[in-house]
């Protein structure tokens, strides 16, 4: 897996280990501050990279590329 998508956020198993994923999955009911703590660095990435500042700070950076390239 790609430890850079996932962060904090997610836990990481071999594509097809069923066994891998079973014992992540038993990891995570079985730990609830892990789960929280993990559920937390889920969200806050979801704000910071796909909240609406994010968007609107793309959507500037996307005009202004569009202004430069134009000459306006």
């Amino acid at each position: 897996g790609n430890t850079e998508a996932v962060g904090e956020a997610g836990v990481l198993f071999a594509a097809g280990d069923t066994e891998a994923l079973s014992a992540r999955l038993l990891e995570l009911a079985a730990e609830p501050a892990a789960r929280n703590r993990r559920g937390a660095a889920a969200r806050e990435r979801v704000r910071s990279e796909h909240g609406a500042n994010r968007f609107l700070d793309r959507m500037r950076e996307l005009y202004e590329t569009v202004e430069r390239e134009r000459g306006v």
